[in-house]
């Protein structure tokens, strides 16, 4: 699974783009939130271990630290857009945002879309830039976010309980911190306050991973980088990236990328020479 640091911070991001066709992302995790408009066609979304075949029409609001993947069984049409919480989180408290509800999208009303038309609030998200001193426009494109998350929050149940949860998005960032060093679900249970079992706990019933996948899944993703970005060799790659072996990288990386480290490489660079 992939966390992707990009969306982690304090920082202020707006990333709107459209994606037509056939598209898929697999499992990732990321601080900020994100709003899917299906336009056209039909989308699956996995949503904490939950999958949901989302129609044309609907809006699919992901919030912090959610793990979620997206794939178009067929042609689709979406918009996407990863926001920072800044962009609504003086009128919708962090923890408020960050609660769970039973599904991942809802049906919009006719005045919310008039509105989003009205204001062309999709070409307003990809022109920011160029607005970002002129206030008027911002305050629009903020107030817009905050109608959609209220309409989401509005329509869609908030899950009862959900201290797993908090539990488990704690435990994210601190390996997302921690990844290259030494770190084991017992030492990164103590560093938090919790029990080897009760992180195991959360890890399964939650993401029906464990917790040596999700370790795995981090180095080999910081590895890739490496690998593309660097002449170092395998050994090195697998030592920064906190294996303590290198057959141990191996194996963990032909699992999850499918490929051999030298085979990745070879790939990646052949297609950037050639593009």
């Amino acid at each position: 699974m992939l966390i992707q640091s990009l969306n982690f911070g304090s920082y202020t991001i707006l990333r709107p783009g459209y994606h037509e066709g056939k598209y898929s992302f697999g499992y990732h995790i990321h601080q900020f939130c994100e709003l899917i408009r299906v336009m056209e066609g039909e989308l699956e979304m996995t949503v904490d271990g939950k999958t949901e075949l989302v129609t044309a029409g609907n809006i699919i609001a992901i919030t912090p630290f959610q793990i979620h993947s997206f794939y178009t069984p067929h042609y689709c049409k979406i918009w996407i857009c990863v926001f920072s919480n800044d962009f609504i989180q003086s009128l919708i408290p962090f923890e408020e945002l960050c609660g769970r509800r039973e599904r991942c999208y809802f049906t919009p009303s006719k005045a919310l879309l008039s509105l989003i038309s009205e204001y062309g609030f999709e070409n307003l998200c990809a022109n920011l830039g160029r607005y970002i001193n002129e206030k008027p426009i911002v305050y629009t494109v903020r107030s817009v976010f905050h109608l959609i998350m209220s309409e989401y929050f509005k329509s869609v149940p908030a899950v009862i309980g959900g201290q797993s949860q908090k539990t488990l998005q704690r435990i994210l960032v601190y390996m997302s911190e921690h990844f290259r060093e030494n770190i084991t679900q017992k030492t990164v249970g103590k560093a938090l306050g919790y029990t080897s079992q009760y992180v195991a706990n959360c890890f399964h019933g939650i993401t029906g991973m464990n917790f040596r996948t999700m370790l795995n899944s981090l180095r080999i993703e910081y590895a890739k980088g490496l690998l593309i970005n660097t002449d170092r060799n395998v050994l090195d790659i697998a030592l920064e990236s906190g294996f303590s072996v290198e057959r141990s990288f191996y194996r963990a990386f032909l699992d999850v990328v499918g490929v051999t480290p030298g085979e990745y490489r070879r790939q990646k660079r052949s297609l950037t020479a050639s593009s």
